[in-house]
C-alpha cells in the first residue's frame, strides 16, 4: 500500500513536472516572452473559469427562459429535478441479463459486452438502464481523481458501479477562440462535451467512447458528505452564496481564481463508466502519442510532409484495423471540434490488436464557428476509409433526417437538456458535407477501390496521401 501512494505520488509529480517542462518548450518556440505570454494566458482562463451559474435561467436551444426555482432550498430543488424527469423523454427500460442464472446489474453488463472491437454491442439492450442509472443512482462515495492536468473526480455509485465526474465550470455559450491567446491545451474541459461526445460515437456507429449522462448533485450533500478525500475537503467554501471547491489539478486550472462554484449548493456534472481493471490493479488503458497531434512540435512534422507512409512501414500499423480507427477517429474529432487528442488510448487487454478507445472527449464542442479539416490529418494523408463508415455518412447527409437530428433526438433524453447550444449542432451538418467533399478528392485521385477499405488493412498499400492545404 505504501509502495503505491509513494508511486501515486510520484506519478503525479513527473506528469505536472513535464507539463510545465512542454509548456515553456512550446512557448520557447514560438518565440514569445514566456513571463507575457503566461500572464496573457491566465487572464483569459480567469475570463473563462469565472463564477458561472449552473443553471441560468436560460434554455440555450430556444433562448427563452426556463423555470429553475431557488436552489437553496433542497426540497423545491428535488420537486424541479422530478418534474424534469417527467418532461423529458425517458430511457426505455430493458430487462437485465442473466449469466450462468445470476443477475448481472447493468454496469456489469457493460463490462462484459466489452470486446477487442468495440466498447460495447449494436443493441446494448442495458445501455438505457446504464444512462438512467448514472442520472440517478445515490452516490456512494468520491474523491480526486489524480491524471491529466484538469480537474476531475472519481465516484462510487451505491449499486457498485464506478463512474468519472467532470463539473461545470463554463457556461454553454461560452466560444473558446482556438487561437495565440486561447490555445487548445489551456482549453477548460466541458462536461456536457462529455455526454455530446458519446451520443456522435454511437450514432456514427463507432461505438468507442464509454457511456456518459448528465445530472445535477448537491454539493454538500453528494460530494462533500460522501469523501473522505482531505485534498478535497479542504477546499471547499462558501462564496456569495453558493458552494464552491477548488479541487487538486494543475495549478493554472486549480486554484483560488478557478473554483468550480454551484448555484446555491446545485452543480450540474457529467458522469462517465469507468473502464474496469482486469488483471489485478493494473491500468486498463494503453497510452500512445498520437502520430496527428496538434501538439507544436508534433504537428510541424506531419503538416509540413505527408507522414503516412511512414507510419505504414510498421507492419503493424499497415494491417488490421489501427489505421482505419485513426482516420475514424480524426472524423469523430473534427465533426466536435477536438484537438486534444495528443495520445490515443487501446484497452491494455487487446494491446495493439484492440480499437482505439475515445477517451477524453471534454475539449470537444467549443467552437461552433470553426471547421477545421487540419483535424482529418489521418483521412487527407492515408485517403482510407472504412466502405460502412463512407456508406452512413454519405447516407446520413443525403437523407431528411440529417447528423443533427440523430443527435437531437438523443441528447433530449438527458437530465441536462439541452446539452449543448444548437449552434453546435448545425456546425456538425456542415463539417459532415464538407469531410465528405475530402473524401471525393480521395476518391478522384485514387478511385474509390482504393480508398473504401472493407474489412482491415492488408499490405501492400498503395501511395498514399491528397493535396491539402493545412
Amino acid at each position: 500500500m505504501r509502495f503505491r501512494l509513494r508511486f501515486m505520488f510520484w506519478g503525479t509529480i513527473f506528469v505536472c513536472c513535464t507539463t510545465l517542462m512542454t509548456i515553456f518548450a512550446v512557448f520557447r518556440e514560438i518565440g514569445v516572452p514566456v513571463a507575457a505570454r503566461v500572464e496573457t494566458i491566465h487572464r483569459n482562463i480567469k475570463k473563462t473559469l469565472k463564477h458561472t451559474s449552473i443553471l441560468d435561467g436560460i434554455n440555450l436551444l430556444t433562448g427563452k427562459e426556463r423555470a429553475v426555482p431557488d436552489h437553496q432550498n433542497a426540497s423545491k430543488y428535488d420537486e424541479w429535478v422530478a418534474g424534469k424527469r417527467r418532461q423529458r423523454p425517458v430511457w426505455v427500460s430493458n430487462e437485465s441479463k442473466r449469466k450462468n442464472g445470476t443477475h448481472l446489474l447493468h454496469w456489469q453488463q457493460f463490462h462484459a459486452d466489452i470486446t477487442e472491437n468495440q466498447m460495447y454491442s449494436s443493441n446494448a439492450p442495458y445501455m438505457n438502464d446504464l444512462l438512467e442509472s448514472l442520472a440517478t443512482t445515490e452516490i456512494e462515495n468520491v474523491g480526486l481523481f489524480h491524471g491529466g492536468s484538469q480537474l476531475k473526480l472519481h465516484v462510487k455509485l451505491v449499486d457498485g458501479n464506478y463512474a468519472m465526474l467532470k463539473p461545470m465550470r463554463t457556461p454553454r455559450s461560452l466560444v473558446y477562440n482556438y487561437d495565440e491567446d486561447q490555445p487548445f491545451w489551456f482549453d477548460v474541459e466541458r462536461h456536457n462535451a462529455e455526454i455530446a461526445a458519446f451520443h456522435l460515437d454511437r450514432i456514427l456507429n463507432f461505438r468507442r467512447a464509454p457511456p456518459c449522462a448528465g445530472r445535477v448533485l448537491n454539493m454538500t450533500a453528494d460530494i462533500k458528505m460522501k469523501t473522505k478525500d482531505k485534498d478535497l475537503l479542504d477546499t471547499f467554501f462558501r462564496d456569495g452564496g453558493n458552494t464552491c471547491f477548488e479541487g487538486k489539478c494543475a495549478p493554472w486550472f486549480c486554484n483560488k481564481d478557478h473554483p468550480v462554484c454551484g448555484r446555491g449548493e446545485m452543480l450540474e456534472v457529467s458522469l462517465c463508466v469507468m473502464i474496469p481493471f482486469y488483471h489485478g490493479n493494473e491500468d486498463p488503458i494503453l497510452d500512445r502519442p498520437n502520430p496527428w497531434s496538434h501538439g507544436v512540435r508534433e504537428a510541424r512534422i506531419w503538416q509540413e510532409q505527408n507522414i503516412c507512409d511512414d507510419i505504414l512501414k510498421n507492419p503493424d500499423n499497415a494491417e488490421g484495423r489501427f489505421l482505419l480507427d485513426l482516420v475514424e477517429q480524426s472524423i469523430f474529432d473534427f465533426l466536435m471540434l477536438n484537438y486534444d487528442r495528443h495520445h490515443f488510448h487501446m484497452l491494455q487487454k487487446y494491446s495493439s490488436k484492440g480499437f482505439v478507445v475515445a477517451l477524453d472527449n471534454g475539449k470537444g464542442f467549443g467552437n461552433p464557428d470553426l471547421d477545421d479539416l487540419t483535424l482529418l490529418g489521418p483521412l487527407a494523408q492515408c485517403c482510407i476509409l472504412r466502405d460502412s463508415t463512407f456508406r452512413y455518412l454519405k447516407k446520413v447527409n443525403g437523407s431528411k433526417e440529417k447528423l443533427s437530428d440523430h443527435m437531437r433526438h438523443t441528447l433530449v433524453k438527458d437530465l441536462i437538456d439541452p446539452v449543448i447550444h444548437e449552434a453546435h449542432l448545425e456546425a456538425i451538418d456542415r463539417r459532415l458535407m464538407k469531410l465528405l467533399d475530402l473524401v471525393g478528392d480521395c476518391v478522384d485521385l485514387y478511385g474509390e477501390e482504393r480508398v473504401m477499405v472493407k474489412g482491415n488493412l492488408k499490405l501492400p498499400f498503395p501511395e498514399t496521401g491528397v493535396n491539402m492545404d493545412m
